[in-house]
């Protein structure tokens, strides 16, 4: 059962100050509030190619705890794409960003397919609305995060 999810956000934030934000991938887990049912418990960069990286992520998604490795590829100020390599799913994501005369348009997509037994049970039940919830999720936690740290 796969899955795919938009979210879109527009942020006072400069794309400047979001980019800034998304670029320092380590700093990823200091825009979520622990206390909610999706944020980020680290991110680690496993090796660096060019404007690819590879890390390892720790995740909680609506009290679910995820580890997973992900290999990103950022385009300066324009988008992140980034494809699960390792974890209880496949999957892909990118993260557009486009100015506006507001700021910054966040623009998340996200194709999910689960491959652990927890995940596919999981996924049939709820599997739309965590993985929105997720989505909108980040965008809400980015532009938050950028907004405060210009």
């Amino acid at each position: 059962m796969r899955i795919q999810v938009a979210a879109t956000r527009v942020s006072k934030a400069s794309r400047d100050s979001i980019w800034k934000a998304v670029e320092d991938l380590e700093s990823w887990p200091k825009w979520f509030d622990s206390t909610s049912k999706n944020y980020m418990n680290s991110i680690k960069i496993v090796s660096r190619e060019g404007n690819s990286v590879v890390c390892d992520e720790d995740e909680v998604g609506n009290g679910l705890h995820v580890k997973r490795r992900e290999k990103m590829t950022f385009y300066p100020k324009e988008k992140v794409e980034g494809e699960v390599i390792e974890g209880p799913e496949r999957g892909s994501w990118s993260w557009n960003f486009a100015e506006t005369p507001q700021g910054t348009r966040l623009d998340l997509n996200m194709d999910v397919e689960p491959k652990s037994l927890m995940f596919k049970i999981g996924f049939r039940i709820n599997g739309k609305k965590v993985l929105q919830a997720l989505a909108d999720n980040y965008n809400n936690r980015l532009s938050d995060y950028a907004e405060a740290n210009p």
